[in-house]
């Protein structure tokens, strides 16, 4: 393998995708190692964040921590990243202020209302927290998250 980055950013999009194909077949295990040696590519934010919610898939919480906090020190005002440290843990409450701040930026965006309802619904909001998911179901019929409530 050459160093022409154009060969590394091929290499990084395909551990990606195997990565996450991975994730959606339940194999963790190799999820993570997928992730890893994406991280050993370019160390970004997004591979962070991937290495540590498939390490949260994997109920190994100290290790999910370890790198949603790296990337967290990546992009100190990334919403999203601070709305997985509370998943992590399940911190409903440590949750619930950045994912509510990504609804109010982008309120039609499906993924961003399925996870709000599915903290509404942990913190116990259970008929808000349907009103939330039947929003997100309007706009995509798909969203997983939803369909738990």
């Amino acid at each position: 393998m050459t160093d022409d980055p154009i060969d590394k950013q091929q290499l990084y999009e395909q551990l990606e995708e195997a990565g996450e194909q991975c994730v959606s077949e339940g194999d963790l295990e190799n999820a993570i190692a997928c992730f890893d040696a994406m991280l050993q590519q370019e160390r970004t934010a997004y591979g962070l964040l991937l290495l540590a919610q498939a390490y949260r898939l994997n109920h190994e919480p100290e290790e999910a921590h370890q790198y949603i906090s790296e990337a967290i020190a990546m992009e100190e005002e990334n919403h999203w990243l601070r709305f997985e440290l509370g998943l992590i843990f399940m911190q409903w409450e440590e949750a619930y202020e950045p994912i509510s701040g990504l609804v109010n930026l982008e309120p039609k965006n499906d993924l961003f209302l399925a996870h709000y309802g599915l903290i509404l619904y942990h913190l116990g909001e259970y008929d808000e927290a349907v009103q939330i998911c039947t929003s997100a179901l309007d706009i995509d019929g798909l969203v997983s998250r939803s369909r738990l409530l």
